[in-house]
């Protein structure tokens, strides 16, 4: 499902593909640099199906980056702040 995540200081968001999400967190795989506690907004599309709510940009802070095997990408690992 597609995620659209933007740092909270810029503007702009990327669109990215989640590989895991949950009510506390989510996973998503991107191309741009991203580092520990980073924090960013989160959103989803208004018409997707997810445990986060649709259409508003949700602060969370990134716990986890991995290399993707193979890949150029990243594993970016982020829990919800509330």
């Amino acid at each position: 499902m597609p995620v659209h995540v933007r740092p909270e200081r810029i503007p702009w968001f990327e669109e990215a593909m989640t590989l895991d999400v949950s009510g506390e967190g989510l996973r998503f795989m991107s191309s741009r640099e991203y580092a520990l506690s980073d924090r960013l907004l989160v959103s989803f599309d208004p018409h997707a199906s997810a445990p986060w709510q649709a259409g508003t940009e949700i602060p969370a802070r990134i716990v986890r980056v991995d290399r993707l095997p193979k890949s150029n990408a990243l594993a970016v690992t982020v829990q919800r702040l509330s």
